[in-house]
């Protein structure tokens, strides 16, 4: 490995070119990065300011701008001209190139001969055929938006990055300078030239060129997992790199955006059955799963076919327009709308078992209702999200393969471990959960348009123009008028509005939410009498709202729920006919009871078990509870009472909380 200090003019003495790698990543310097390298120059300049006597000052020392690493090119030339391969570095020297045009083309407004001295001095090989012209060979993605400004060609790109970088420098150009006159170019050119500072460290033929690559570029530079797998792969492809990038890669990388295609690469890996790959291990997972084919090309080339044809698949997954079947098109934009990423290694393995013809195009459909079912039906039910990863990257691997795909999809996701509520499980949580603070908003109202589009209307919502929010019927604050209207119909206005005001049957969605407000229900059955929406009309028929009225839409809800997202094998687990029912089916027992526990201790431990409703909030913060998510306390049998404003520890509570209370120890 040879080191040295060196400046661009030395870097570019002589026939050389630099060939910057098909695993290279684009140009993409932007104008933050851009402006960096101006004030660079530009302090510079300022150093080179004539003196009074009209020498320059060029004592100065030079700016150092980074170190470029270079590697002679496998392919070398008989015309004359030096290969290099730069391995770390091509955005800095692109960038300098591209200033370098800029400059030529404003010095030739009055010297037409500055084009041709700038070319030959630093941009081209004079002597150089086809490519081999080109000082500097970008990788193909950028290489005609290059090559079109070093040749001055009529139409040359402008929209990319290239093009961008070329604009700024044009632009800055024609601006003052450090001492607010027109810029000298001619001391411009000498600035760029010969006082920016390079340490260049070219390596040998015994150097290992893709370590040092990944050294410089493995850790905090940018690169994306997919990147570096790519710069892998392409090293390994010294004979069929360019037919492989252009035939294969670059169309696959044109179909996904980079987090996409990071996406791939990682599902990839999972349902390749490395099920605990962890997103910043995803190179070196894909890095050792090809060990073996290193040395073979034609191996390597067939892992890029393959990886290709899954991204076609993948396409279908992260963009459902272009599926052409309109079942499965619908499932798969649901699943984008929950926002389900989570699923990617499963939906993946469905579609390739779809082209391969493993399944049909209804298994698939099928396997993906379950899929919906157990994702809405675990967050109605307060289902902690923080292991569904986990559930589907090793789904693929525990399919038994005896059994349809759709089958074997819904078998594995009912075993009890993996909590997917039953038909009986869901119809008391949908009673009893606040659905108002589960899940995204995003999930909420996808369940509220399933729900909507189950009646079928004969001229459906178009959800995605409609501006609907959530709306409670029975207001989050209640007034003087709600208090008088729930106590006449026979209901304790603070129990009910505890209880129920956030639960499901309490809920609708409409663009009235504002005219809407804690309007008596009189007025907002007024109103919603004239929604569009099925949702709505079913509360305009009541004559009153209260705990019946809220308790029949809950169940009327639930059966539509039923009906809509289907139920898992077999009862995951029994409801038990105590206070802690629900509690039981969504959350560890041990760390939930330890929570209640923790919070009930502070009634225990009060005089007469009697605290201050806004204590008992600021105590529920404390212990980990949203304040309005205490509801299910009173229910019966109730570990808390309400008595004004005070809560009070009842005598069940007080005995579930001496029963258990050794679980805090």
């Amino acid at each position: 490995m040879y080191v040295q200090e060196t400046t661009l003019k030395k870097l570019i003495e002589g026939e050389r070119q630099f060939q910057v790698p098909l695993y290279q990543r684009q140009y993409e310097w932007q104008t933050e990065q851009l402006r960096q390298l101006w004030d660079d120059i530009l302090e510079q300049y300022d150093l080179l300011t004539p003196e009074e006597n009209g020498e320059s000052k060029a004592g100065e020392p030079t700016h150092f701008i980074g170190s470029l690493v270079l590697a002679p090119s496998p392919s070398l030339q008989a015309s004359g001209v030096t290969p290099f391969l730069v391995i770390d570095g091509q955005q800095r020297l692109t960038s300098l190139l591209i200033a370098l045009c800029a400059l030529r083309d404003l010095v030739a407004l009055d010297d037409p001969q500055a084009v041709e001295r700038f070319n030959e001095r630093y941009l081209i090989n004079k002597y150089g055929q086809g490519l081999l012209r080109y000082r500097l060979l970008p990788t193909q993605t950028d290489r005609e938006s290059f090559c079109g400004f070093i040749d001055k060609a009529d139409g040359r790109p402008q929209r990319s990055a290239i093009g961008d970088a070329y604009s700024f420098f044009q632009r800055h150009l024609t601006q003052p300078g450090p001492d607010n006159e027109a810029l000298d170019l001619e001391r411009l050119e000498t600035v760029i030239m010969q006082r920016l500072q390079f340490v260049d460290i070219t390596t040998d033929t015994n150097d290992n060129v893709h370590r040092i690559f990944e050294s410089l570029n493995d850790r905090g530079v940018g690169l994306t997992q997919a990147d570096l797998l790519r710069n892998y792969i392409f090293m390994l492809l010294p004979n069929r790199a360019d037919d492989v990038y252009n035939r294969v890669w670059q169309p696959m990388q044109e179909k996904l955006t980079t987090e996409q295609l990071e996406d791939l690469v990682y599902v990839d890996l999972v349902i390749r059955g490395r099920t605990t790959v962890k997103r910043p291990d995803i190179y070196r997972g894909q890095q050792e799963r090809l060990r073996e084919a290193r040395e073979d090309e034609g191996a390597i080339e067939s892992e890029v076919v393959e990886l290709a044809r899954r991204a076609s698949l993948f396409q279908r997954i992260v963009n459902p327009d272009i599926e052409e079947n309109t079942e499965i098109q619908s499932a798969m934009r649901r699943l984008n709308k929950w926002g389900a990423k989570v699923t990617y290694p499963l939906l993946l393995h469905l579609y390739i078992l779809r082209e391969e013809g493993q399944c049909s195009y209804s298994e698939v459909d099928e396997a993906l209702s379950y899929v919906e079912s157990f994702l809405v039906r675990r967050m109605l039910a307060e289902v902690p999200t923080n292991n569904l990863n986990h559930i589907f990257n090793a789904l693929v691997s525990q399919l038994p393969p005896e059994l349809p795909i759709a089958k074997a999809v819904r078998q594995v996701l009912s075993e009890p471990r993996k909590r997917w509520p039953s038909d009986d499980q869901l119809k008391d949580i949908i009673r009893k959960v606040p659905f108002y603070y589960q899940g995204r908003g995003n999930q909420k109202m996808l369940v509220f348009q399933r729900l909507e589009e189950s009646y079928e209307h004969a001229e459906p919502v178009d959800w995605s123009a409609a501006k609907l929010t959530i709306e409670h019927i029975m207001p989050q604050s209640l007034t003087n008028e709600w208090r008088r209207a729930l106590t006449d119909s026979g209901d304790t206005p603070e129990n009910i509005h505890s209880e129920l005001r956030h639960t499901l049957g309490n809920l609708t969605v409409t663009a009235y939410n504002g005219t809407l407000s804690n309007n008596p229900f009189k007025r907002k059955q007024q109103i919603l009498q004239g929604s569009h929406l099925e949702l709505n009309r079913v509360v305009a028929a009541s004559n009153q709202w209260g705990r019946d009225e809220i308790l029949k839409r809950s169940e009327e809800l639930a059966d539509r729920i039923i009906s809509i997202w289907p139920s898992p094998v077999t009862i995951v687990d029994e409801l038990e006919d105590n206070e802690s029912a629900i509690s039981d089916i969504t959350r560890e027992p041990n760390w939930w009871m330890r929570r209640i526990l923790g919070f009930l201790k502070h009634f225990y431990e009060a005089p007469d078990g009697r605290l201050h409703w806004d204590e008992v909030k600021k105590l529920a913060v404390q212990e980990g509870y949203n304040p309005q998510g205490i509801a299910g306390f009173y229910r019966t049998p109730a570990k808390l009472r309400s008595d004004g404003d005070y809560r009070v520890l009842t005598d069940a509570g007080r005995e579930w909380y001496l029963n258990n209370r050794h679980h805090l120890d």
